[in-house]
């Protein structure tokens, strides 16, 4: 499923922005009697398209250590401080950058095992 880095990165960047838990659900069937559309939908464009990415995704973060998976959100997803990284996961800020070049590296390789067993 992915095959560099990059294809990793882009989909953990992408998370906050294809769904915002803060609006109403897609599926109110209320809002659609009513025709009271003043909500903003919490999918935005890109949302179904990157379905699959997003869940093999979830599932290789659930194969990594705690530590591992939490660096790549707070790093991609809440773009958090390195320091600030660091001190939340008990590592050096040196460490830090090889822990993430190892996770990223544990979700590709998870990637392609899910891939084979699953046949998606």
């Amino acid at each position: 499923m992915f095959a560099n880095r990059d294809e990793v990165i882009k989909v953990l960047s992408e998370i906050d922005y294809v769904y915002n838990p803060n609006s109403s659900s897609l599926i109110v069937l209320e809002e659609f009697k009513n025709e009271n559309l003043s909500q903003p939908e919490p999918f935005k464009r890109g949302f179904l398209s990157g379905f699959e990415k997003r869940w093999v995704l979830r599932q290789c973060l659930s194969k990594l250590e705690a530590r591992k998976a939490k660096l790549l959100m707070f790093w991609y997803v809440q773009t958090m401080p390195k320091w600030q990284i660091a001190k939340a996961i008990g590592v050096s800020r040196s460490h830090l950058y090889r822990l993430r070049d190892k996770a990223l590296e544990e979700v590709i390789r998870n990637s392609h095992q899910l891939m084979k067993s699953s046949h998606l």
